[in-house]
């Protein structure tokens, strides 16, 4: 996971340098060549974990530093980081616990912002480049719960989205990359529940599960793809092994750590259909656009 993490935070970061020095961009460069200032003169990020620097975890001042923003910098640079671990869309306009915006507010909110939402701290910077990558909890909840009731519908995630770069936009800010939802049945915190049978079938994986685990047949491939296990729930499932006599069973019929093939589905338009509406945004407006999806398959 660390290792992924740190491949995307340099394309990311390749990217950046791209937009910086780049002529081919005829809208980016529009912008730096006619404003005051230029175009990375005051860099915010804004979104959720990754971009915040949060690591195996946790967070503190040098994982920050190993953040895809950071690495972009250089000392002519000032960089403003307001991403946010957690925060789903709504919470980039909205800090408030129980407020009408339903909202997402958690320990490090507070600390990070200091009780301003993501945007009104982007917006006190007076950014002249923002970068946006946020959406992935809207859709990584329903994922780690196999509840795709927990996903934020369309409409309610386009409507977000909007007010959040149209108050970006209206403060003057020179250009912009947008970065897409990852595509969380991809992502390692899921593992296909065949890879846990395969392990207790294989003799020379033995001490890869306790004794008394045993896999359930449901978890074996099919011709729809297969069911997915969240890797806490397996992991919670094995420690616990760990502590017990009996036998424990990882059942992938259990819906409550497992996703179906047909919650797979939803989780994947969802993904899909926020995707197509940042890339069309991103379009628009003159922005870079990047699909993280590209590096997972």
């Amino acid at each position: 996971m660390k290792t992924a993490r740190f491949f995307f935070a340099l394309a990311l970061s390749l990217t950046l340098l791209t937009l910086g020095g780049c002529g081919d961009d005829e809208s980016l460069m529009e912008a730096q060549s006619t404003a005051s200032a230029p175009l990375f003169a005051r860099y915010v990020a804004m979104g959720n974990s990754i971009t915040a620097g949060y690591q195996s975890g946790g967070i503190n001042t040098f994982t920050q530093n190993d953040s895809y923003a950071v690495m972009r910098q250089t000392p002519a640079e000032t960089i403003h980081n307001v991403a946010v671990p957690g925060s789903e869309v709504v919470d980039v306009l909205d800090n408030a616990a129980g407020g009408q915006f339903g909202s997402n507010p958690n320990a490090l909110t507070t600390v990070l912002l200091g009780g301003r939402t993501q945007l009104e701290a982007a917006l006190d910077a007076d950014p002249t480049f923002v970068s946006l990558w946020t959406g992935n909890n809207d859709v990584l909840g329903a994922a780690l719960t196999g509840d795709t009731r927990l996903i934020t519908p369309p409409d309610s995630f386009r409507s977000r989205y909007t007010r959040i770069l149209d108050a970006l936009e209206d403060s003057g800010v020179q250009g912009g990359m947008l970065i897409g939802v990852a595509d969380v049945t991809l992502v390692p915190v899921l593992q296909p529940g065949a890879f846990y049978l395969g392990l207790s079938q294989d003799s020379t994986a033995q001490q890869a599960l306790p004794d008394n685990v045993s896999v359930s047949s449901s978890c074996a491939p099919r011709a729809e793809g297969g069911r997915l296990v969240s890797f806490s729930y397996s992991s919670n499932l094995i420690a616990r092994a760990d502590t017990v006599d009996q036998a424990v069973a990882l059942d992938c019929a259990d819906d409550a750590g497992t996703l179906t093939e047909q919650e797979v589905g939803a989780l994947t338009s969802a993904v899909n259909d926020y995707n197509d509406f940042i890339s069309s945004q991103a379009e628009e407006r003159g922005w870079a656009y990047v699909n993280p999806n590209d590096l997972f398959r």
